[in-house]
């Protein structure tokens, strides 16, 4: 699992954030962002590396205003965001079944008690997550 460590070298052995963003791949970097909201998180990413398609996912309610950040964002190049509705209490949809390169997690929840479904999709995700390398 790719854990993220702020800093730009790390004594955990896991990658840093910057290690993961400057890696030169020949496939764009793909990002998964849980409990998106209005998608700022991961519309930032996309507007700031080029090649990384983000899916964006949260609830129903954060498809409408979600979807106007997406238009309005203006992504160029070969980067790209997409959201899609996951529900933590339910299976993962098939847009989230392949591989990711990111989980990204960011002010996610407001409730405590759906904190052990984040915690269950991040290790269902985890598995998914491909190897720090250039492939």
């Amino acid at each position: 699992m790719n854990c993220i460590d702020r800093s730009t070298a790390t004594t955990s052995g896991l990658p840093s954030l910057d290690n993961i963003l400057k890696t030169s791949r020949k496939r764009n970097l793909r990002v998964i962002e849980l409990g998106a909201g209005c998608g700022l998180a991961g519309l930032a990413l996309a507007k700031i590396k080029q090649g990384v398609d983000v899916l964006l996912t949260d609830l129903v309610e954060a498809e409408e205003i979600t979807g106007r950040n997406i238009s309005s964002a203006m992504i160029k190049g070969s980067s790209m965001a997409t959201f899609e509705v996951l529900d933590w209490t339910r299976p993962l949809p098939p847009s989230a079944q392949g591989l990711f390169d990111l989980i990204l997690v960011a002010d996610c929840t407001y409730n405590a008690d759906f904190i052990p479904a984040l915690v269950a999709h991040c290790l269902r995700l985890s598995g998914t997550l491909r190897k720090l390398s250039s492939s």
